[in-house]
Order: structure tokens, then C-alpha cells, then sequence
């Protein structure tokens, strides 16, 4: 065991600078995005995203082909752990646009204009930029990862908090064409099919010492980017946010 942890600790060294995170800390970090389409409610998942005190909304592609910047309602995890439900336009002007890496299934909304009192929420709710895993090379598949995600058919908006799945890599990367993207791009398999509403979530790759029972690192591997016929689930890896946030800086 200890020569394969030393081993995960120096390939995630390598690769990212980030700390570990307790699961009622990750709970925090996950959005509900909300709206109608076509007169049907549509959900997906979000989370917040900083980097040098910029804040981005970031989601599946395909998620926000059902959503509008002008109508989309956002539900964060309140300190009371009760769904506190915003609006995406309270966060950004009325001629923001979700920017596409379209590479992949990436989807990033930069928050411009948050109130004080708004900028407060995406404080606790943001993952930090350095969380990511910056690897273009397939991660290894015995890292325990943990995907967060909600569905609106099982929220409790008393005690709001979405739905976590233990799973793992099933797979290297592998070129796949899925969902609305126009050509192939890079994914993961997923050791178990995603639910509905999960789209967009993040998943989080967590090393973990078993013998001690110690989280020592938390990173952010990708997120959930559909499946099909419900048998395979799919990760975008995280190296496309990457490029997409950094141009979307330059």
C-alpha cells in the first residue's frame, strides 16, 4: 500500500498543487441549474470556479443548449444547508453568454457583476483554479473519485445537497462523439452510468491513504458529460477547462 500511495501523491504533485476537502465542504461547491424548456422544467449540475478573483460558472455544453443566462434560476447550498435559490442574470449582465470549448463539452459563464452580498456566496461556494489536474496523459484507474451531482427528482429543498456517487475510471482516454458536440473529443469512462440532471457536475478524484484512513488530496478530475443507452457514463477531463478558462483571461 505504501509504495501506491507514494506513487499517487507524486503523479498528482506533478500535475497539481490543491488540498483536501471533506465531503460536507465538496456538498458546498455544487450548484442546480434550473429552467423551462419548451414549457418542461430541465435541470443540470454547475459548480463555481475562481481564479485570480475571477468567477466562472461552469456546466456541460449540452447543458446550456436547454437553459438561458436570462431565466436560468441558480440553487446554492446555503450555510444552513437549505437550497438558496438565485438567478443567473443577478450574477452577470444581460448580454453575457456562455463561452464553448468546442473541443469538448465545457461550457463557462464568467460572473462579472456580483453584489456584495452575492460575491459572499460564490466565496464559500468556489473551487479554487489550482484544484484541477493539469494531465494530458490518462489518469490511473485505482484513484477513488467521488461524483456530485443533482437530479430534480430527488431534491429535499429543506436540506438541500446533492446526490454523491462513489465510482472509478473505467477506462483511458478515448475518443468518443457524444451529445451536441460537433467532433470526437477525449473522455473517460465512468464505472457507472450518470443519473439524469448530473450533467455538468463535477467529479472529484480523492487520494486517499486507506490503511490510515486519511484523505490526503482532493482534485478535480472532470465533469459528468452524459452517457448512452444509460450504460456508459462518461468525464470530460479537466485539461479542457483549463485551456478554456486561461484563453477566456488572455
Amino acid at each position: 500500500m505504501k509504495p501506491l500511495i507514494f506513487f499517487l501523491c507524486l503523479f498528482f504533485s506533478l500535475t497539481v498543487k490543491s488540498q483536501s476537502y471533506d465531503s460536507e465542504t465538496l456538498y458546498n461547491k455544487v450548484v442546480l441549474l434550473y429552467d423551462h424548456r419548451d414549457g418542461k422544467p430541465f435541470s443540470g449540475t454547475g459548480f463555481i470556479l475562481i481564479k485570480e478573483n475571477s468567477y466562472f460558472l461552469v456546466t456541460a455544453k449540452h447543458v446550456t443548449d436547454s437553459i438561458s443566462v436570462k431565466s436560468c434560476r441558480i440553487l446554492f447550498r446555503s450555510l444552513e444547508s437549505t437550497a438558496q435559490e438565485l438567478t443567473i442574470k443577478e450574477f452577470a449582465s444581460e448580454t453575457s453568454q456562455f463561452r464553448f470549448d468546442h473541443k469538448s463539452d465545457y461550457a463557462i459563464l464568467e460572473l462579472e457583476h456580483p453584489t456584495i452580498g452575492h460575491k459572499d456566496i460564490l466565496q464559500r461556494s468556489a473551487i479554487e483554479f489550482s484544484a484541477i489536474i493539469d494531465s494530458r496523459e490518462s489518469i490511473p484507474r485505482f484513484i477513488d473519485i467521488l461524483v456530485l451531482g443533482y437530479t430534480l427528482n430527488a431534491i429535499n429543498w429543506e436540506d438541500f445537497s446533492p446526490i454523491s456517487l462513489k465510482s472509478y475510471i473505467a477506462s483511458s482516454l478515448l475518443n468518443v462523439k457524444i451529445n451536441n458536440v460537433t467532433n470526437e473529443f477525449l473522455v473517460y469512462v465512468i464505472g457507472a452510468p450518470s443519473l439524469e440532471g448530473f450533467s455538468g457536475g463535477p467529479i472529484f478524484g480523492e487520494v486517499i491513504d486507506h490503511k490510515n484512513n486519511k484523505l490526503i488530496k482532493t482534485i478535480l478530475i472532470g465533469i459528468v458529460t452524459g452517457n448512452i443507452d444509460n450504460r456508459l457514463g462518461f468525464i470530460t477531463p479537466s485539461f479542457y477547462l483549463l485551456d478554456l478558462i486561461n484563453s477566456s483571461l488572455e
